[in-house]
């Protein structure tokens, strides 16, 4: 290669080096946004209460010893994630991300009445409110403007779908949440059976009542990949004063799940809706959820469907649904 080649080359590299630094860089800055915050009263640790008038509903957070509830729903827990995300994101906004002071921008960047209010409080005090409009062009970030001034900033936190969830509770669906590699043992109760498996000192998993026998590795996997995460579709609020309808009272049929260190989970399992949703509830709670069906029929399985006594495959009658002893269609 000539020398006059070689030059061009090594410009051009380092032009190229440039560029890519600079593109770097303008990233860092979206990501580590500098400057004051454009709430000075707002703090993360001090806000205990959020008011968001939306375009589907208005909601109320409040949070009590620590955990955030529903003020609008009953007082019920909210979604941690949920609360947690739109509480730091709000920490985030900064005064250097300021796009417009045109009022006749308002309803370009939709922070004008269409947009969704939100307000947050310290102590009563309100330390912020605010208008969210619409998501930034790369979609990672989002218009919003103080209530009252005419400044737009955009934030580079994604809010449309957190403070507006179209209609959506903004309660907590989480019904159990376990590590699998913890849990040590579960027992089920229906009208027809109990059943308990354990796991012994060696990992193996075992059947020790009704009767002791190794249980099936395979099938083990499935319950307890089901029983790490159980999520609600719904509530039955309007069940509450009904227990004994909705086949909760008495806890005819129930699952006890035992984690290391002695914590231990009840569940009580009721009838099914129309929609094959169980009427389920957690011992120590008032909070009624919806539970498809399916994930207990899952769960819930027969002694002679668990044994692996002679290595053989069971019978396909208790794998089926019946085992459960629910009540269909209430």
């Amino acid at each position: 290669m000539k020398p006059r080649q070689t030059l061009i080359l090594a410009l051009v590299l380092v032009v190229l080096a440039g560029i890519a630094g600079l593109v770097e860089a303008n990233k860092k800055k979206q990501r580590t946004p500098k400057g004051s915050s454009v709430f000075s009263g707002y703090s993360i640790d001090k806000t205990d209460a959020i008011e968001i008038k939306g375009k589907s509903q208005d909601v109320r957070l409040e949070k009590k010893d620590g955990i955030w509830t529903v003020a609008t729903e009953g007082g019920y827990p909210a979604d941690p994630k949920n609360s947690k995300d739109l509480v730091e994101k709000i920490g985030a906004f900064k005064t250097t991300d300021v796009v417009s002071t045109n009022q006749e921008n308002h309803r370009v960047f939709e922070v004008d009445s269409t947009g969704v209010e939100v307000k947050t409080y310290a102590g009563g005090k309100l330390t912020a409110d605010f208008i969210v409009g619409k998501p930034g062009p790369d979609f990672m970030s989002s218009y919003v403007r103080p209530q009252g001034k005419n400044e737009v900033y955009r934030v580079p936190v994604y809010l449309p779908s957190i403070v507006d969830r179209g209609g959506e509770t903004w309660r907590n669906k989480l019904v159990l949440s376990l590590e699998k590699e913890k849990i040590t043992g579960w027992t089920t109760q229906t009208p027809r059976e109990k059943v308990t498996v354990e796991r012994d000192a060696q990992g193996a998993w075992k059947l020790t009542e009704p009767f002791e026998a190794p249980a099936r590795p395979d099938i083990v996997n499935i319950i307890l990949d089901s029983l790490t995460r159980v999520r609600a579709s719904g509530f039955g609020d309007s069940v509450e004063s009904r227990l004994a309808e909705v086949g909760l009272d008495p806890d005819t049929t129930w699952i006890e799940v035992r984690s290391e260190g002695g914590g231990t989970q009840k569940i009580v399992v009721g009838a099914a809706n129309k929609a094959n949703q169980t009427f389920t509830k957690r011992i120590g709670e008032s909070q009624i959820y919806l539970v498809p069906k399916g994930r207990w029929t899952t769960i819930v399985r027969p002694a002679a469907f668990l044994r692996a006594e002679d290595g053989s495959e069971p019978k396909s009658e208790g794998n089926e649904a019946p085992a459960l002893g629910i009540p269909a269609g209430k």
